[in-house]
């Protein structure tokens, strides 16, 4: 992430986290999960190791004094900005508008079922997800356009502040995506591990990235107070 001087230059750090881990994220070929109501209220919860996860994003981030942190609606991610806001004085206000990405018939689905079941929606997402998408699911260009509006106001409205956003990789990948100038269509190459940290710059309505992806390993390779933004 790189060390950076506090400034009150009438910036906002947004830090778009990444969930914590729960079960299917540990699987070797994970289930393509939409809402938590697709899952058994175990698997719904963070594992140990996600707890762990959690654990560092609040010493992490909770140290930042965060003044308000958004939160998908699904459990995982409640419960990753739940341990950010014990430390914190942050209000956490929960936003349909950050729930996953609808994966419509492939909902539940590994990507080998996927392949095997369904190859020719599964080679047309391959070529273009911002315009085909997911079977009578969503495509990255809708999933995009409902979870931006929040980034902007927050950039619009909250000069001098630290906000925290809880969300999931296809939600972190598409803003990463417009706030990098990365192509839609690429989206899905953009790595977000379990537990990530992503930092994005708000400046006079404009946004920039200042870190991609970081997580509790990459801080276990660092020194201490490395997160400074």
């Amino acid at each position: 992430m790189g060390r950076r001087t506090e400034e009150k230059d009438g910036s906002c750090f947004i830090y778009l986290i990444g969930h914590a881990a729960v079960a299917n994220d540990m699987l070797q070929h994970p289930r393509l999960l939409g809402c938590d109501t697709c899952l058994p209220l175990p698997e719904r919860c963070l594992t140990e190791e996600g707890r762990a996860q959690a654990a560092w994003l609040a010493g992490s981030i909770g140290a930042r004094r965060p003044s308000l942190i958004y939160s998908s609606p699904s459990l995982r991610c409640l419960e990753t900005a739940e341990a950010i806001m014990s430390v914190s004085d942050a209000e956490l206000h929960m936003k349909s508008s950050l729930k996953e990405a609808d994966f419509g018939i492939w909902a539940g689905k590994t990507w080998p079922e996927i392949i095997d079941d369904d190859p020719h929606n599964y080679g047309l997402f391959l070529s273009d997800p911002a315009t085909y998408g997911y079977p009578c699911g969503e495509t990255l260009y809708e999933v995009q356009k409902r979870a931006l509006p929040l980034l902007q106001k927050i950039v619009n409205a909250c000069e001098n502040q630290r906000i925290v956003v809880v969300a999931h990789p296809q939600i972190n990948r598409v803003i990463l995506a417009h706030v990098g100038g990365v192509p839609l269509h690429r989206a899905r190459e953009l790595e977000q591990a379990p537990g990530c940290i992503n930092i994005i710059r708000g400046f006079r309505g404009a946004m920039a990235l200042h870190g991609v992806n970081y997580t509790v390993a990459d801080a276990a390779a660092e020194e201490p107070e490395e997160i400074a933004c």
